[in-house]
């Protein structure tokens, strides 16, 4: 092996047991920003150091900068400020009251609520790496290769999964910091590379073979460098996909941003408070004895019209009307995006706005797989005698037991991922993913 690259606290140069060689610029450049960044110590001093020469603390700093933002002449520049003055950048705040408390306080008065949906997939769909239930299959005892010469050792150390990929010539070692996903259909795992990009790892854990198989939407990409052989990187925020979208969609509450641009999590996976907004003006009027106050201080999303219902859900699942100009409902893929397909099915169109995502998924529960007579009662709840010929009776594929074999057929997304097609209809024998009618 020519030379060698670890991206640890402190280690910034490559070396050669052959002598000096010069590396290539763009890992060298990466390796020092990391070297930087993730040293514990100087992170530390970061954060407490002012940046601007002179005896004042802190806060006299912070009181100017607020000041000076609130008179208007400012605002151009507050960003560039806050970064310098080792200021984490927050979100919007809230509105007096309104405060997100986090799960926990919600179950303390919702106690069956919050059991039931803490077994949710939506629940468990954000953890970091080393504390996800599916944690020890995500350190495959076998090295893995990525074509044409890439090759991935994955090991765990100290309550750290890390991954070593090698090109044979140069070596980077990454952590393995955040899972994204419940493992029901697969986790991928995502690290910060520094304080503008976040890494989207080449391989990704599927359930269904139980291993590290490549990324689904990587497959398509050949790499040049050993860089580019470790995954796609992300933007921290900005216009387009950014790793801010998919952590707003994984997680409950507001994000936030160190100094560093490091992405600060409110509350792990999709709680109480993503669909039902901030409960802290709800649980104040509860405790205060004012009922009816409290009721109208929280979202209930199944009030909603079920065209808006669509629209609430397919924020993170997409949103079928926001997105429709540029949707490809013929791409696979898409699939796994429900909302678009659910709007172009003769049953949700025909509903008169009864058919809606609650109606076949209660959102305090896990998902109901493998219960096809479940599913099979909430389309009789339609599909009787007084609309049409009850199942049994229409069925001619001889298997009314599980109405979704037929009418919501499983796509193949990759050899390792499939997704049922909520576009709703009858399918013609040779597939496809738009139904006949």
């Amino acid at each position: 092996m020519a030379g060698i690259l670890r991206w640890q606290p402190r280690l910034s140069e490559i070396r050669s047991p052959s002598g000096p060689a010069p590396p290539r610029p763009r890992i060298m450049a990466l390796a020092r920003r990391r070297a930087r960044q993730r040293t514990p110590l100087r992170r530390c001093a970061d954060r407490y150091r002012p940046s601007i020469p002179g005896p004042a603390p802190a806060e006299s700093w912070r009181a100017r900068l607020a000041a000076a933002y609130l008179r208007g002449w400012l605002l151009p520049v507050t960003g560039l400020l806050l970064i310098a003055l080792r200021i984490p950048f927050q979100a919007q705040p809230l509105p007096d009251g309104e405060r997100f408390l986090g799960a926990n306080v919600c179950g303390s008065c919702h106690p069956a609520e919050y059991q039931r949906q803490s077994l949710s997939g939506h629940a468990r769909t954000l953890h970091r790496a080393s504390e996800h239930p599916l944690a020890d299959s995500f350190v495959p005892a076998q090295s893995l290769i990525r074509p044409p010469e890439y090759r991935f050792r994955y090991r765990e150390e100290g309550g750290q999964i890390t991954v070593q990929a090698d090109d044979n010539e140069y070596v980077m070692e990454l952590p393995i910091e955040w899972a994204f996903g419940a493992g029901d259909h697969g986790v991928t795992f995502v690290s910060r590379m520094n304080r503008r990009t976040y890494l989207e790892h080449a391989f990704s854990y599927y359930s269904a073979s139980d291993s590290l198989e490549l990324t689904t939407g990587h497959e398509s990409i050949r790499p040049e460098t050993l860089v580019q052989a470790t995954g796609l990187s992300y933007t921290v925020q900005g216009p387009g996909n950014s790793i801010s979208d998919c952590f707003e969609c994984h997680s409950t509450g507001p994000l936030s941003y160190s100094p560093q641009q490091e992405v600060m999590v409110n509350e792990l996976g999709v709680r109480c408070e993503s669909c039902h907004g901030p409960g802290g003006s709800h649980v104040a009027a509860a405790v205060a004895g004012n009922a009816a106050f409290a009721r109208s201080r929280i979202r209930n999303p199944v009030r909603l019209p079920a065209d808006d219902l669509l629209r609430f859900c397919g924020a993170c699942h997409r949103d079928p009307r926001g997105d429709s100009g540029h949707f490809d409902l013929g791409l696979a893929w898409n699939v796994r995006h429900q909302p678009p397909y659910l709007r172009q099915s003769r049953c949700f169109q025909a509903s008169g706005e009864d058919l809606t995502c609650f109606t076949c998924h209660d959102p305090h529960d896990p998902i109901r797989r493998g219960d096809p007579a479940y599913y099979r009662d909430r389309c009789v709840a339609c599909h009787d005698g007084a609309l049409r010929s009850a199942p049994a009776e229409a069925c001619g594929a001889g298997m009314p037991a599980d109405c979704t074999v037929c009418h919501m057929p499983e796509v193949a997304v990759s050899p390792n991922l499939k997704f049922k097609n909520h576009w709703i209809g009858v399918y013609p024998a040779d597939g496809g993913l738009k139904p006949a009618r």
